[in-house]
């Protein structure tokens, strides 16, 4: 899994995964798991400027695609966000 996990930069209070060249374990080329513990309002800047999906955006969750980002995404507060690019 070495090959495929890298950490993006991110602000203070935030962790962010991107999982790269994913396809043969699910439905999704890419994911990126953001975890965000403080009230304030952040912004994570994604690896590129493709589109990504949203299916968890700390509040609802699931395989349904939420609404797409393309170069950064803007946290409203605690919660964790799930992007994907599907193959």
């Amino acid at each position: 899994m070495n090959n495929h996990l890298f950490f993006l930069e991110t602000p203070a209070f935030i962790i962010a995964y991107h999982l790269r060249d994913v396809q043969q374990y699910g439905p999704w080329r890419d994911i990126i798991v953001i975890h965000h513990n403080q009230e304030e309002k952040q912004s994570v800047f994604l690896p590129d400027e493709e589109e990504w999906h949203v299916i968890c955006d700390g509040i609802h969750s699931g395989t349904v695609l939420l609404f797409s980002v393309h170069k950064q995404i803007n946290l409203a507060g605690i919660g964790t966000w799930v992007l994907v690019k599907q193959t």
